[in-house]
């Protein structure tokens, strides 16, 4: 299938007929040994404790990484007969803490927020265990003839969706006490704030390898990142018309940090890009991937004419240069036209809406038009001598860094009308 969506349809289909087929090869490979006495005694003994079937429960599960083939396992043992409440019961509650293993093996490795997420997954599965094993042991000393009778694999999966589901209700309230728990087994390391703050080393939390394994997935992280930076840019864009039209010094330290972010951004995302074009890819994720790179490195332009615009403030202050009135009114048109064409490109990337990718063109011809205009105009200031030359070179460098930028923005919009 070319189309990923009916592809990735087939392969849950394919997963869940290779599941129930394991399961009938299993309840088969059992028949001949239900009638055998090890089996019913080690349930018996198992059933009369709770700890010990909890522990096996636990135990099976995070051998063989699997809840869903661990509860199978159990379902086949009470096809055949020889499993009973009790014991089923307090296993199903084992396996739902063995479920949690492999979360807490796949957060190895992983950032503390990742760590603390396996921690709360394993919290809420050891609280929701303790409180239905003290529940269902009550119950079972209530009715002994209950507790021995057999159990189908039928009410087995409905206990097991009972168990979640109530135990998610009960446990919602206390969401925040989970959240401070987890705090408490993985503290928080001296350098964590610091690291999300610091200016040339973007955290970007949502490209993790483990994720590669679903090309689609890893795709839309790195647009929702790739957005990030786009927003970065924008800010970057507005510091700089900010330096240039009011001779703020801070404004253009401000840009020239921010292209060490924005560099980041493209360093970072690019090499992920990478990890993915080298997947098993179809046509529409390849061609996603290609404008992906394309678009991260018209971002990274975009940030370098911003960068280039807050070297000329810098220039101008160092100068005591100042537009005039009418330099000031022509240069706000221009950076306004420019900052709308970059807002529409994130948005147009964000929505995948036509709309916002012909206003993109829009604005980029309006760009196009007042550079031409400006130009002209400015030119006649300076042969009138109504302008001074330094200032001049600074405004016509000015323009032509924001004809760029809004031609870069109109290459994004292009690849996001490619896609759609």
């Amino acid at each position: 299938m070319k189309n990923h969506k009916k592809k990735d349809a087939g392969e849950i289909l394919i997963g869940f007929a290779l599941l129930f087929i394991g399961l009938s090869f299993m309840s088969s490979s059992i028949k001949p040994y239900r009638d055998a006495e090890i089996f019913s005694t080690a349930f018996m003994v198992l059933g009369s404790n709770p700890i010990l079937g909890i522990l096996t429960g636990a135990v099976v599960t995070a051998i063989i990484q699997s809840s869903s083939a661990s509860v199978g396992i159990l379902q086949t043992l009470a096809l055949n007969g020889i499993v009973n409440w009790q014991s089923a019961i307090f296993i199903t509650l084992g396996q739902n803490i063995g479920t949690c293993v492999t979360a807490l093996l796949s957060s190895i490795g992983a950032s503390r927020t990742a760590k603390r997420a396996a921690v709360i997954h394993l919290l809420f599965n050891v609280v929701g265990a303790v409180i239905f094993g003290i529940v269902m042991f009550v119950l079972f000393s209530a009715d002994a003839a209950w507790a021995q009778r057999t159990i189908s694999s039928v009410e087995i999966s409905v206990f097991h969706t009972v168990f979640n589901v109530v135990n998610t209700i009960l446990l919602f309230p206390f969401a925040g006490l989970l959240v401070k728990a987890s705090y408490l087994v993985v503290k928080e390391g001296k350098d964590e704030g610091e690291k999300a703050l610091s200016v040339g080393e973007p955290q970007l939390k949502h490209l993790d390898d483990r994720i590669l394994e679903s090309p689609s997935f890893a795709i839309e992280n790195v647009t929702n990142e790739m957005i990030n930076m786009g927003h970065v840019v924008l800010d970057s864009l507005k510091s700089a018309a900010s330096a240039l039209m009011k001779n703020d010094s801070g404004e253009a330290d401000k840009v020239l940090e921010t292209e060490t972010l924005i560099n980041a951004y493209d360093k970072q995302l690019t090499a992920y890009l990478v990890k993915i074009n080298n997947l098993s890819l179809n046509d529409e994720q390849h061609l996603q991937v290609k404008n992906l790179f394309y678009s991260i490195g018209d971002f990274e332009r975009i940030g370098d004419h911003c960068e280039n615009l807050a070297e000329l403030a810098k220039s101008k202050i160092d100068k005591g240069l100042q537009f005039s009135d009418v330099a000031v009114e022509d240069m706000d048109r221009i950076f306004n036209t420019t900052v709308t064409a970059v807002e529409r490109t994130i948005s147009a990337r964000k929505t995948m809406d036509l709309q916002d990718v012909r206003g993109v063109v829009k604005c980029e011809q309006e760009v196009d038009a007042l550079e031409e205009e400006l130009r002209e105009r400015h030119i006649e200031r300076l042969s009138d001598g109504r302008c001074q030359v330094d200032n001049g070179l600074v405004f016509l460098d000015a323009v032509s860094n924001l004809e760029r930028i809004s031609d870069h923005a109109l290459n994004i919009a292009g690849y996001v009308r490619d896609e759609i």
